[in-house]
Formats: structure tokens, C-alpha cells, sequence
């Protein structure tokens, strides 16, 4: 294949348009060189690394007008290919100082960047991890009522044997988030099939323990990472 010349954020462009859905920069790199895209711009000593740069960089200069979207940790997508309806959101090691513990049920306030609006998930169900100040998980949760509630009593509860132990959470959403960036609060999915169940437990497993070889995104789970705020 002959090969074009183009600037790295073009080459990622171009990638990115054809495969329209979620990769990891890893394979980004990896797919602009088996289309003999050549480099016009240099930055060849660590192709990986710039590519990575390249995209977090946009995203953060350009917030919700990049074309670029942040899925998960080291994962892009082109912002126009994602189908904000059909997306399960989660945190990943968010600090429990951030959080007003007083009230009765805490906000829990996130965002996808700078310039991105803020959403409220204290009444967002699913599962949740503790970690410690190691950062070990040391406790893993499900909850069907509000996820901030359930925080709440391992932070506070004096029955609570977690009271003390944990300084960081994350946590794994059931309710969508739509175009508007508003939560969908849904009843029981009765039509949860079993590759939609593995793939969403594959992709719970990956983003929490983050196995060195497991770049490659879980295909079929959709999920976008909310950052805390």
C-alpha cells in the first residue's frame, strides 16, 4: 500500500472515522501504520505515547467541541459515532473528601471534561468498589437504591465495619445517560441477554483492575467514564 502523508492528528482522524467505535490509542497507532499513513509532523521516537498526547490534549483544549470523546481509561472514540442513549456510565477512584457527607443523600458530581456539564449521579444504582489508601479494593457492592446512600453508611454508619477503612470509590452504573447529559432511571431490563451480561462484567473487571494485556476494549460493553468534580 503506498503510503500518504499526513499530520498525526489527521492519521488519527482517519482511523477513527473508519472504525467508528471505541479503541484504545494503543490500536489506534497501531492501525495508522497498517494503513501506510506516513508522518509528516515527526514524534516517531514514541508513536504510542504522541498519539495518546495528541487526542487528551485536544479533549482538554477544546472540551465537548472536540471531535474526540474520552470512553475509558486510554479509550477514544470520535464524538459524533457515540450513542450517548445506550451508554453506562462509571467513576473510577473518586475521593471521598470531594463528597459533602452531611446531607441525606450526597451528591456525587462528574463530568467528561473541563467544559463538559456536570452531572449528578447520587441516585445512580449498580455496583460499587472501596479502596483503600493503598489502593487495594477492599470491598465490592451492589445497590438498587441510591449509590450515594449506600456510601453513606460504609462512611459514617456506626454498625458499619467498613467505617474508616476506605478513603476512594468507584462505581459502575445501571441508569443511562442520555444526549442531554441527564440520568435515565429505567426498571428491570427483562431482555439483558447473556453476551450483553458477560460483556458487562467483562468491562467492570478491566476498568477496575486494569490488566496490563487487556488494552483492547470490552467491545460490547458501553461505557463512558465520568471523572469527579
Amino acid at each position: 500500500m503506498a503510503e500518504k502523508e499526513v499530520k498525526w492528528i489527521e492519521a488519527i482522524e482517519i482511523v477513527l472515522e473508519d472504525a467508528k467505535t471505541t479503541l484504545h490509542y494503543k490500536e489506534i497507532t497501531e492501525k495508522i501504520y497498517q494503513k501506510g499513513l506516513r508522518i509528516a509532523d515527526g514524534g516517531n521516537s514514541d508513536p504510542k505515547s504522541t498519539v495518546h498526547k495528541i487526542i487528551t490534549d485536544d479533549i482538554y483544549k477544546n472540551g465537548n467541541k472536540s471531535k474526540f470523546l474520552k470512553v475509558s481509561e486510554g479509550h477514544f472514540i470520535f464524538r459524533k459515532y457515540m450513542e450517548s442513549t445506550k451508554n453506562t456510565p462509571f467513576g473510577i477512584c473518586w475521593d471521598i473528601e470531594k463528597v459533602d457527607w452531611s446531607t441525606t443523600v450526597p451528591d456525587l458530581w462528574g463530568c467528561q471534561s473541563k467544559d463538559s456539564r456536570l452531572i449528578n449521579f447520587s441516585n445512580q444504582i449498580g455496583i460499587y468498589l472501596l479502596h483503600d489508601n493503598r489502593g487495594r479494593i477492599i470491598y465490592v457492592g451492589k445497590t438498587e437504591r441510591s449509590i450515594s446512600q449506600r456510601l453513606k453508611e460504609h462512611y459514617s454508619h456506626s454498625r458499619d465495619n467498613l467505617v474508616g477503612k476506605w478513603n476512594k470509590f468507584s462505581w459502575f452504573g445501571l441508569h443511562l445517560v442520555n444526549e442531554n447529559g441527564e440520568i435515565v432511571e429505567k426498571g428491570d431490563n427483562k431482555e439483558f441477554s447473556n453476551t450483553q451480561m458477560l460483556a458487562y462484567l467483562e468491562g467492570i473487571l478491566i476498568e477496575s483492575i486494569d490488566p496490563p494485556e487487556n488494552y483492547e476494549s470490552a467491545k460490547n460493553f458501553n461505557k463512558l467514564e465520568f471523572f469527579q468534580k
